[in-house]
């Protein structure tokens, strides 16, 4: 699967010189502001790829969160990232498919959110459809879903209304996979 990232210098360096490096991303996440408001999705999302790949981290590692499109960096989106004046490398990476894990990002959004997955199960408990972004035809459903409670957009696209761009985790990179990299500086915000 080819998927693009950002990454900061020492990945590229420790990617060089050792030939592959690991995540260690989730030791800076409960760092975060607001941790405790993002904790279960993220859990979920590691939880899944631990069962789903049959991978058991360990103790200091992480996940690689990458995009299955280029777009998300070229029209401009990544201007929103915490540290878009800092130096950093977007990779284009080729992954097995077997490393990967891929789900849609509009219902990954939905989840940070602490909303379900389709209209119909609102009053569920959250989570209770969070499977679903993992399903090859989750844009479908989801669409469909979101029809039956707004006909008015009943002509729009599948696409058009849920969105296609895919998010995709990994536990390393391999030198190997690196297919290009690119020194990548962010632009002022125009947030």
């Amino acid at each position: 699967m080819r998927v693009f990232t950002v990454q900061p210098p020492t990945v590229m360096r420790q990617i060089q010189e050792q030939g592959v490096v690991y995540s260690v991303f989730h030791k800076a996440i409960p760092q975060q502001r607001h941790w405790h408001d993002f904790k279960r999705p993220y859990q979920f999302i590691y939880q899944n790829y631990g069962q789903r790949k049959h991978y058991t981290f360990g103790w200091d590692q992480g996940l690689f969160w990458a995009y299955d499109r280029f777009d998300y960096f070229s029209e401009g989106y990544y201007r929103a990232m915490a540290a878009n004046r800092a130096s950093r490398y977007l990779l284009t990476l080729d992954i097995p498919d077997e490393t990967c894990l891929a789900f849609n990002s509009s219902a990954w959004n939905s989840c940070l959110n602490h909303g379900n997955l389709l209209q119909r199960h609102e009053q569920k408990p959250e989570g209770y459809d969070w499977a679903l972004m993992f399903a090859p035809n989750a844009v479908q459903i989801m669409a469909a879903d979101y029809r039956l409670f707004y006909p008015e957009d009943a002509a729009e696209s599948d696409e058009t209304l849920v969105g296609t761009v895919r998010e995709v985790v990994f536990p390393y990179i391999r030198a190997k996979w690196v297919q290009k990299a690119k020194h990548f500086r962010g632009k002022r915000s125009l947030l």
